[in-house]
């Protein structure tokens, strides 16, 4: 006797991620040659729409900054915004792409549009007054220096 031992709540939010995914792919279509293009030429680099629009960002602290590098290809300066409110930096901004392909008889339109936003808790000395960023070639470096205090508090602990 075989039981069934996926809970049906699993099964419809599953099926859902797998509608949404065909959604957009007609199973009947056939180019006017005659002849079904590939998936490959249909989806064009799917597996891109599987990825978090999130920047990819690396944060790295030594005795005097905080140093933030965030990857923001093919965006403008116009695009996103740095922000520190209070002891956290926001990045924020928005993506647009539009892509289209005209092969062996079929037409490929997509657009692509989405909102982000990063938030990094900072430590209270950094001086966020003279936070510094620069974009350049898709990457964006932010430097968040750290107050005088922080810089010259150095505590030694004697180990008994």
């Amino acid at each position: 006797m075989a039981r069934n031992l996926v809970p049906a709540a699993i099964k419809k939010t599953v099926g859902h991620w797998f509608d949404q995914m065909g959604s957009g792919f007609p199973a009947t279509y056939s180019s006017p040659s005659g002849q079904s293009p590939t998936p490959a030429e249909w989806w064009g680099n799917w597996p891109n729409m599987f990825q978090a629009d999130l920047p990819r960002i690396e944060v790295d602290e030594d005795e005097n900054q905080i140093s933030v590098c965030a990857e923001l290809p093919g965006m403008n300066k116009d695009d996103f915004r740095v922000e520190v409110i209070g002891h956290r930096l926001l990045l924020s901004g928005e993506r647009k792409t539009e892509s289209e392909r005209r092969n062996k008889g079929y037409y490929y339109s997509e657009r692509s549009y989405g909102s982000f936003t990063r938030s990094i808790d900072l430590p209270d000395d950094v001086d966020a007054g003279k936070a510094q960023a620069n974009y350049k070639n898709g990457e964006l470096r932010i430097t968040l220096p750290k107050t005088e205090a922080a810089k010259s508090r150095k505590v030694q602990v004697n180990v008994e």
